[in-house]
């Protein structure tokens, strides 16, 4: 099986997306401070994996999620995985819907 996988830096807050075959392994080298373009992140913590039976498929996927709707995709997510962008999102999504002034959860600016 081949993954793509969503991680999201618990000091940056960036996200980043890869594939490989073993998800646990690829974290924990993540973590370890094994791969240049993530070491300036830890500590990651996974967002979202999908399992794919090719590896053509799980590219496929991960160059989608790197798209500006795959983005999109990923966003959405954030808010169900409670990312650092979790009220933020709420609160700018009922703002939208009520017109009205909102105020950020833990925080005493107004939007």
């Amino acid at each position: 099986m081949f993954h793509v996988y969503v991680l999201r830096s618990a000091k940056t807050g960036r996200r980043y997306i890869g594939s490989c075959e073993n998800v646990d392994e690829r974290v924990r080298r993540h973590n370890a401070g094994h791969s240049k373009a993530t070491r300036h992140g830890i500590p990651w913590r996974m967002l979202h994996s999908e399992s794919f039976a090719t590896r053509k498929e799980a590219v496929a996927k991960e160059n989608y999620y790197k798209t500006g709707r795959g983005r999109e995709e990923l966003a959405k997510l954030d808010v169900y995985c409670g990312s650092k962008k979790q009220d933020l999102l709420e609160v700018v999504n009922l703002y939208q819907a009520d017109a009205g002034l909102a105020v950020l959860v833990g925080d005493d600016r107004r939007i």
